[in-house]
């Protein structure tokens, strides 16, 4: 059995897959209608959404399979992500790569194989989406055409969960702000009222319109002091 190479970019593949946030991701009908539409177009029992991982491939979406990954050492996906064009494989038996990977002696007796590489939006090959069968098979031009348009779609699938991912966090930020904005527009409010209501208070006063110097002159210190305080809230501010 050849086990697969690993890229030469695998550092920043991975940091990719990382960023993107959808391994152990939940189930989606998006990537599931996908697969499906893969399975009947290439008339196989068997079609992934695979991504693969340091050690793993793991299945976003899955027809025809219960496990949720594989060991990345007998991965076909592997051996696929190497390329921009689809990895075919018409009958394992025969290939001296994979007559005897356990995927091909055991469950699920893989005979045949063929896996477009999906591509991030930064251009690295994240895994495939695949198709298999347990008897040997030949895609025609239009299948194996319609597969490089389905993966496509799922390469945009991923690029959109990203965005939607990033809008939701930015979403929760502005919220965040938002809140603290009202707490600090309280704040300020409360604070400013005081000094403000203080010299409302005295310029309506019985001082204001006193002919005495000596009511005036204990009116003053009073609005010297609320304006020193108004002026310090707006130097913090």
């Amino acid at each position: 059995m050849q086990k697969p190479e690993i890229p030469d970019n695998e550092k920043e593949r991975l940091k990719e897959l990382r960023r993107l946030n959808i391994l152990d991701s939940e189930q989606e009908t998006d990537f599931d209608e996908l697969v499906e539409l893969a399975s009947i177009i290439c008339g196989v029992p068997i079609s992934l959404v695979t991504l693969v991982d340091v050690d793993r491939q793991w299945f976003k979406s899955k027809k025809g399979l219960d496990v949720e990954s594989t060991h990345r050492d007998v991965s076909f996906c592997g051996h696929a992500i190497h390329d921009d064009e689809i990895f075919v494989i018409e009958n394992a038996v025969a290939d001296k790569r994979f007559f005897d990977n356990p995927l091909v002696t055991d469950d699920p007796n893989i005979r045949f194989y063929a896996g477009m590489p999906i591509k991030s939006e930064n251009g690295f090959n994240l895994g495939t989406l695949c198709v298999i069968d347990t008897k040997p098979k030949k895609l025609n031009e239009q299948q194996l055409k319609a597969l490089k348009i389905l993966s496509r779609q799922v390469s945009k699938l991923i690029e959109l969960r990203d965005k939607k991912n990033e809008l939701e966090i930015n979403n929760e930020k502005l919220e965040s702000l938002n809140q603290l904005n009202n707490r600090i527009t309280g704040i300020i409010s409360h604070d400013l009222k005081g000094p403000i209501n203080s010299l409302r208070a005295y310029m309506n006063s019985k001082y204001i319109d006193s002919d005495n110097p000596e009511d005036l002159a204990q009116l003053f210190p009073l609005v010297k002091d609320n304006l020193n305080s108004l002026n310090e809230l707006v130097e913090n501010l």
